[in-house]
């Protein structure tokens, strides 16, 4: 990570490295809102030269975004493209498919996005990031949020500057990386499907196991050979299931 780029450059800078074909038209408009809003900002876009680049730069134009005002960089090697991210303030996110992967590279880079929520799972990834960091206040429930939102980040520079230096740990310390507690999750569902198909009642919700599932037994019932889907070697496995455990992965029979 790096000092805010804002302080050396005397302008802020915007980006996205988000994959071109997420920067919808609706994108661009709010894009633009926020440009019409701070004249002196930069916008850097990752995109490939030719006619790629030239064709977004006209739809950028026709948004109103001037071209001097736009800088592209080309794909690159992940150190490189992470490198990227010394060069930017703050990242908007696009719509209606929110960054996902590329949102967690910015936060990991010390680059806070402002995004704007949907109604599909794909445009509520945002979203999702954001509440898993405690910065749902950047989640945008509109375009006209989302403009607001973004100029007036983009105008605290002491509070850029903070969440850059904080951003990595944060993520480092969010259920975003915990690895072990999303893979214990992921069992305890796998189980309570198991016991739902063999139409016993699950002793826990998944939002409970880390408190109640350890070392819980569950012994699994025979089913009858007139059910639907009756498997005579899961009828024969009548021994308990394994506990769910975070340092071992779920045994299903």
């Amino acid at each position: 990570m790096n000092r805010l780029p804002a302080l050396t450059t005397g302008h802020v800078t915007f980006g996205s490295l988000n994959n071109p074909c997420k920067l919808s038209d609706h994108t661009l408009r709010m894009w633009a809102g926020v440009m019409q809003r701070l004249e002196s900002a930069q916008l850097m876009l990752m995109v490939s030269g030719g006619s790629a680049r030239e064709h977004l730069m006209r739809r950028l134009e026709c948004h109103g975004i001037e071209p001097r005002r736009v800088r592209f960089v080309t794909f690159r090697p992940r150190a490189d493209y992470l490198k990227t991210y010394h060069e930017i303030d703050l990242v908007l996110d696009t719509f209606p498919y929110n960054g996902h992967t590329t949102s967690l590279d910015s936060f990991w880079m010390g680059v806070p996005v402002v995004t704007r929520v949907g109604q599909t799972p794909v445009g509520r990834a945002g979203l999702s990031l954001l509440s898993n960091l405690g910065l749902h206040e950047l989640a945008a429930q509109s375009d006209e949020q989302f403009v607001a939102l973004a100029v007036e980040l983009a105008s605290d520079l002491p509070r850029l500057s903070q969440l850059r230096q904080g951003l990595r740990q944060n993520l480092s310390e969010s259920p975003l990386m915990d690895g072990a507690r999303f893979a214990m999750h992921v069992e305890a569902a796998y189980r309570q499907a198991w016991l739902k198909w063999s139409g016993v009642q699950a002793p826990y919700h998944v939002d409970e196991i880390p408190a109640a599932g350890l070392g819980m037994q569950v012994p699994m019932p025979a089913r009858s050979q007139a059910q639907p889907g009756y498997d005579a070697k899961a009828d024969a496995a009548s021994k308990p299931c394994p506990a769910v455990s975070p340092n071992r992965p779920l045994s299903i029979p």
